[in-house]
């Protein structure tokens, strides 16, 4: 079996690079979102302890229950993104190695 020339594998490895570093991005956008969404649920749990003691707007929990739930569902949708670009780069270093 033959070696790839330097000049190839180096391209390679930049693609793969370029792919994980994308790949990195999303996942602390995730990571973030879900911080966020955490906030957003502590928020509502306060809202709704406090509600006798002040003079909140009855949607503002639900707001804030709704804002952590769309957070949640971005999560979700920025690891699925990582996941194929994980499988990107994957597919990127088999059709070097194998093919």
């Amino acid at each position: 079996m033959l070696l790839p020339s330097p000049d190839t594998r180096r391209a390679v490895l930049r693609q793969e690079v370029a792919i994980l570093d994308r790949r990195h991005a999303t996942l602390a956008r995730a990571i973030a979102f879900t911080y966020t969404a955490l906030l957003a649920f502590v928020m509502t749990s306060l809202l709704y302890l406090t509600k006798r003691q002040t003079q909140r707007p009855e949607a503002l929990p639900v707001v804030s229950f709704s804002v952590g739930v769309l957070l949640l569902g971005a999560t979700a949708l920025l690891v699925l993104a990582s996941l194929r670009l994980s499988r990107r780069a994957i597919k990127l270093e088999r059709q070097e190695l194998f093919d």
